[in-house]
Formats: structure tokens, sequence, C-alpha cells
């Protein structure tokens, strides 16, 4: 699978996954292959006003080596147990080696031609290939169920549930 299509598929399973209504806690995913051969580990982190949904992406199955790392970063609005919305705030990349950065740049990722390794670029509202990233402000419905020591999702766009744990 060549890069692009690492970085479309990695982008497609991070925006099926957001959300969270808890004071201040991070979650974690153990990390697993997604697709043909990406591997992701994904967290979530909360405070009480924002979520921050991490997907990072590894070269290989031992989760040693990230060269990815995507970030959507909401506003929360909880209700009880569920949260009834998030508003996105921001859609962030960050390349974590030269290879990616020039290889973002080679295809304009994002319609950018800056990447740099280890530079965050904003992409909110930008369109990323084939995915329009979502705009500041814009509105996300999922819903969340919450126990002891897991936090699961369940979205309407993502046929499988899943479930990060409480670190």
């Amino acid at each position: 699978m060549n890069l692009t299509t690492k970085l479309k598929f990695l982008l497609l399973i991070a925006t099926l996954f957001t959300a969270a209504n808890l004071q201040a806690d991070t979650f974690e995913q153990n990390c697993k292959i997604i697709g043909e051969d990406d591997v992701v580990q994904m967290t979530v982190e909360l405070n009480t006003q924002n979520l921050l949904h991490r997907v990072t992406a590894f070269e290989e199955e031992n989760c040693q080596k990230p060269y990815l790392i995507f970030d959507r970063v909401y506003e929360r609005s909880d209700n009880q147990n569920q949260v009834a919305s998030l508003v996105h705030l921001k859609a962030l990349y960050t390349p974590l080696s030269i290879e990616v950065a020039r290889a973002l740049n080679l295809i304009k990722y994002c319609g950018l031609r800056n990447w740099t390794m280890n530079q965050t670029q904003d992409v909110t509202g930008k369109k990323c290939d084939d995915f329009q990233q979502l705009s500041a402000g814009e509105k996300t419905e999922l819903s969340v169920t919450f126990q002891p020591d897991f936090i699961y999702f369940d979205n309407a766009h993502d046929p499988v549930p899943y479930a990060l744990k409480r670190l």
C-alpha cells in the first residue's frame, strides 16, 4: 500500500473515532492493524472544556516508530453520560519523519507544500485528497458509554463500536 493510500485510510479511520464525557482523563486503545497493513494507536485526552482525539500511525506492528499524528480538537457539550454534540475546533497533522513530510509535499496534501518534520499543520476545513476536513464550529453527533475503566464510542458512520481504556 503506498503512502498516499495509507494517509487516506488513516484519515478515514481517524474521522470515525471521536468524543467523551468526563472531567479530565486520558484513554487509549492498544496499537492495532487496520486495513491491510496500517498500524495505529488512538488516544483521547479530556479536560473540562475540550477533547483531543489523536491517531498515531506507526511503521511496524510493534508500534515503536511513529510516522504521522492526526489530531482533532473538539469543544465538549456534555449531557450526563453521553456527549450530545462536539463542536469541531481544529484538525491537525504532524509528519514525524523527513520522508513523510516530503511525500506530503510531493502530493500537495491538503493543498499544502510546506510540510516539515515535527511541524504541526492546521488542516481545518481543507480538502485533503478526496476528504473534506471538518470546519471550525461544525458539530459532530455520536454516542458515548462510560464504564469504570473504559469509554465506548458508537458512531453512525462506523459499523463497529470501539473502546478505549482509561490510563
